[in-house]
């Protein structure tokens, strides 16, 4: 039976690789932390001794809370971001395995047009204008874009029903005050499950993927939802308070954020789209795992 190997399987989206890879004809072999990983060397010797079929890259750094401990450790963040995926890249390349590398929308800042996977990231090192963590995911996709292997899947902004740190619905529970703005968001098991049937789709050609639900929501509309099916939640989520303007917001934060809208087109023509963005949040709403 064929081998897929999983890097970052320990992770809110790379568990769901894991869950979702156990379902299909292959063995799934969890890589180790990447804090073992010293030379490129390492990362070759155990893609070679594996031999998968595939190869997932879940793995990264995004910091804890949030994007703003990329500025404290941004050795690890580059590490991450940059050195691990480049590494995997040239070892599967090098063997002819396709890697599929979960990215990020979040190289992108503005609502003047949906973005493109042709779109250059206008939220990177280059423009001088983003968080340390954008930055390395827009770099990262500068080098990963040459190998002939590689699949660039960008999620953004994921949330399911579970209540984790890491979903978006669980930050606005517990967020008390919100920035309110457009965004493209990625249903967690629906861009797994997009991933996993690109990789194995004789079809879909190499290359970047924006993976995100149809369409766009913000914050006051996930609210409202929670009051309109969790009642007892009405008054904690009236409590709440928003965010002015994006300069109100940079007095409490260290780092800028990304909102923007990614564009699924090229998606849609591959048959790999993913449901209405509204749709899948109320969904997530209404069975929403409170503790």
């Amino acid at each position: 039976m064929n081998k897929v190997l999983v890097f970052g399987s320990s992770g809110y989206v790379g568990q769901e690789f894991v869950k979702q890879l156990h379902k299909t004809n292959h063995i799934v072999v969890c890589a180790p932390s990447h804090k073992t990983y010293k030379t490129q060397s390492c990362v070759t010797k155990l893609i070679r001794s594996v031999n998968p079929v595939h190869v997932y890259n879940a793995s990264g750094y995004t910091g804890k809370p949030n994007v703003d401990a990329a500025e404290y450790e941004k050795d690890k963040c580059f590490f991450g971001n940059v050195l691990l995926p480049t590494w995997i890249a040239e070892a599967t390349d090098a063997m002819k395995i396709p890697f599929a590398h979960v990215s990020s929308g979040c190289i992108y800042n503005g609502h003047q047009k949906k973005y493109t996977e042709k779109d250059e990231p206008d939220f990177s090192f280059l423009q001088n204008n983003c968080s340390f963590y954008s930055g390395t995911k827009a770099q990262s996709e500068e080098l990963l874009k040459n190998y002939e292997n590689t699949y660039i899947l960008r999620l953004r902004i994921p949330f399911n029903n579970e209540h984790n740190p890491r979903n978006y619905l669980t930050k606005l529970l517990n967020y008390n005050t919100i920035l309110d703005f457009d965004n493209s968001i990625s249903h967690k098991e629906e861009f797994v499950n997009t991933c996993i049937k690109i990789v194995n789709k004789a079809d879909v050609p190499t290359g970047i993927y924006n993976l995100t639900n149809e369409g766009h929501v913000n914050a006051s509309f996930v609210l409202d939802l929670f009051k309109k099916h969790h009642p007892h939640l009405k008054d904690k989520i009236e409590k709440k308070k928003f965010f002015s303007s994006i300069e109100d917001f940079m007095k409490v934060a260290i780092a800028p954020r990304s909102n923007c809208i990614l564009d699924t087109t090229k998606a849609n023509i591959q048959r790999v789209n993913m449901r209405d963005a509204k749709e899948v949040v109320e969904e997530c709403v209404k069975t929403y795992q409170l503790n």
